[in-house]
């Protein structure tokens, strides 16, 4: 639980760097803002999802079983985020002739 805070926690400071950040990039390029919103997402839906779970299991079992499936939602969702990342990352030139 203390990992997956600290991951939202730096996710969101790194939201904060590009906001103050002098130097405007294009977030669609950027592979680290992809990656950052992936986590967040994953780790915010796992955190109140395994929250919840324990209370919704005693109250209803289906109840329980939508919210794995808002968890596993939440990880196709930081899958998709990596995938961007890898596909739209930045290209460094080459210097070879």
């Amino acid at each position: 639980m203390v990992a997956c805070l600290i991951m939202v926690f730096l996710s969101i400071a790194y939201y904060f760097q590009l906001l103050y950040d002098k130097e405007i990039i294009s977030l669609k390029r950027d592979s680290v803002f992809w990656i950052s919103t992936g986590l967040l997402v994953y780790h915010l839906g796992s955190t109140l999802g395994l929250l919840l779970i324990n209370v919704m299991h005693i109250i209803s079992i289906e109840k329980a079983r939508n919210i794995l499936l808002i968890i596993q939602s939440s990880a196709i969702i930081m899958y998709i985020n990596y995938s961007i990342a890898f596909l739209c990352g930045r290209r460094k030139k080459s210097g070879m002739l």
